[in-house]
């Protein structure tokens, strides 16, 4: 066996340890304590596939965790695998901590990480980061159900596809993994892992401290090329959706044995035709829109061929929206987007939703490469 432990009954688990690391709150965000989406996703994959794996979930943010008190609880797990969880390029630093730190309290642990930030650049923090063992470039679930099976069975890893890796003084880059056609085939997240946090995830800006918060993925991936955008490239250029009844499904469950009351629906451009009138219907046949409400991101010219549908969302729940407002200039926007959101259309939009009482938060680019005085007056014309 590659590295096995071994219970009192003579039998072999494999420990599988999946880490939110400590990290301070992100500007952007504001004030916020967000469940541990990404690896409760792929914790539930990999349980539901590998039955013979432990897996415990370490949420540093909900439970108030120093790096000092995260070793010793790395120690007292004595993990087989550690999967550090990263959004994006502004946590590698905790991620790569966090794999740093692994290797100081269990040696013979090996580590995985995974995300936009290490899908792009897996060759190069292979090279530089001797602590991390192996990068899940792409869709996770089923790449890492396959690694822990291959590493559980000691069977080679060239064959576990959107695997990367080393071998001996060389870095090994398997074949892409296709994507999963179907998502809802995925478990629900494993939100039992973290069940005694759930009344800490809050999100200030959008609710209070006091609503319990809980994250919903209708789809993956967006069809707008964007060109200062990293997600339509990590999706390969598709979008792929759960239907309505999966979503609705999911907020009922959550809502139900959690009591979570706000849900972040995550979809990077959320689909305002058939789908959403659909999942519209479920929530309020189900009378959810009595218990709960949910907030999204969209497009102020979808939001404005979806007019007719906006008052039936805001009927199931949906009471804030972030909305892309861009930046003045076309010239500059052409840049950036191919596809441009006018003042006018922005402005229609922000007035539809405010006239359904749904809150607008916007979005901005400021600041690019060719920017000059012209474009800075521009600017303060537009504002």
């Amino acid at each position: 066996m590659f590295f096995m432990k071994s219970d009192n009954s003579g039998s072999y688990t494999l420990r599988v340890l999946f880490v939110e690391p400590p990290k301070d709150f992100w500007f952007v965000m504001g004030e916020y304590i967000p469940p541990p989406f990404g690896v409760l996703t792929l914790a539930a994959y990999l349980e539901t596939n590998n039955k013979d794996v432990e897996v415990e979930v370490i949420d540093c943010q909900a439970e108030e965790m120093s790096w000092e008190k995260l070793e010793k609880r790395i120690e007292a797990f004595q993990p087989d695998l550690v999967a550090p969880s990263g959004l994006g390029t502004c946590n590698v630093y905790n991620v790569l901590q966090t794999t740093n730190l692994t290797k100081q309290t269990s040696p013979e642990a090996k580590t995985v990480v995974g995300g936009q930030h290490f899908t792009a650049l897996a060759d190069e923090t292979l090279k530089t980061q001797q602590n991390v063992d192996f990068i899940i470039r792409g869709e996770g679930e089923q790449t890492l159900a396959e690694l822990v099976n291959s590493l559980e069975k000691d069977r080679p890893l060239d064959s576990v596809a959107g695997l990367s890796f080393r071998h001996k003084d060389h870095v090994i880059h398997n074949q892409d993994r296709k994507l999963i056609q179907d998502l809802n085939f995925l478990p629900m997240p494993a939100y039992n892992h973290v069940q005694q946090h759930m009344k800490k995830y809050y999100f200030a800006l959008m609710a209070n401290k006091n609503t319990h918060f809980a994250i919903i993925e209708g789809s993956r991936g967006c069809f707008n090329k964007c060109s200062y955008c990293s997600q339509w490239k990590f999706w390969r250029e598709t979008q792929r959706s759960k239907s309505p009844k999966r979503i609705a499904d999911e907020i009922e469950y959550i809502h139900t044995e959690y009591g979570t009351k706000f849900f972040w629906l995550t979809d990077d451009d959320t689909d305002l035709g058939p789908r959403m009138n659909e999942l519209c219907d479920e929530i309020i046949g189900r009378e959810l829109n009595d218990d709960v409400t949910w907030f999204i991101q969209a497009r102020c010219d979808e939001i404005m061929q979806a007019r007719d549908l906006v008052p039936k969302m805001r009927e199931a729940g949906n009471v804030w929206m972030l909305l892309g407002f861009d930046g003045p200039g076309a010239q500059t926007f052409e840049k950036f987007r191919r596809k441009r959101t006018n003042q006018s259309t922005a402005k229609e939009s922000v007035e539809l939703l405010s006239k359904n009482n749904i809150l607008v938060q916007g979005t901005f680019i400021i600041g690019q490469r060719d920017d000059s005085e012209s474009t800075k007056l521009q600017r303060q014309t537009v504002g």
